[in-house]
């Protein structure tokens, strides 16, 4: 029988810092035990980018009233995660792990975030998706019709004849 020890996920920010870019990145470790010598190993990597209003006027492929829609569903930021991790980690490895991890998403991922084109493949993505989501809606898109809840206000479209 394993007992969970630990059943809070306890945060440790490792590292937070602004890129040249405008990015805000975050490193977080949300590693906990699993068991009386093993542990979950989570590492965070948190990518932050602050919206303005000059991201959205540079976009000319989209009709007004979608890239309105995407730009209130988009809000003031958009946020982007890596994680990575391993399981059933000994507590004698478990630092050692954590610096490996730690050591691949500097190697790998910091170089890429860091470059001056990563900010707007990024924004670039995500209002793709945003537009698709709206447009998917099949329905008109003013502001009344555009909100974060996606369920119906009510129950009737559950009972059709």
């Amino acid at each position: 029988m394993v007992t969970i020890l630990e059943g809070v996920n306890q945060m440790k920010v490792i590292s937070e810092q602004k890129l040249a870019n405008s990015l805000f990145v975050k490193i977080i470790d949300q590693s906990r035990r699993i068991a009386a010598d093993r542990w979950y190993i989570k590492i965070v990597c948190e990518v932050r980018m602050s919206l303005t209003d000059e991201h959205f006027a540079n976009r000319h492929d989209d009709t007004p009233e979608l890239s309105s829609a995407a730009r209130r569903k988009m809000g003031d930021e958009i946020t982007m995660e890596i994680v990575k991790e391993r399981n059933f980690i000994d507590d004698a490895a478990k630092e050692e792990v954590i610096q490996d991890l730690l050591a691949g998403i500097n190697d790998n991922v910091s170089a890429y975030l860091a470059s001056e084109a990563f900010p707007d493949r990024l924004f670039n993505i995500r209002c793709r998706e945003s537009i698709k989501q709206c447009a998917a809606k099949g329905r008109p898109v003013s502001d009344e019709l555009v909100s974060d809840d996606d369920e119906p206000a009510d129950f009737s479209a559950c009972f059709r004849d």
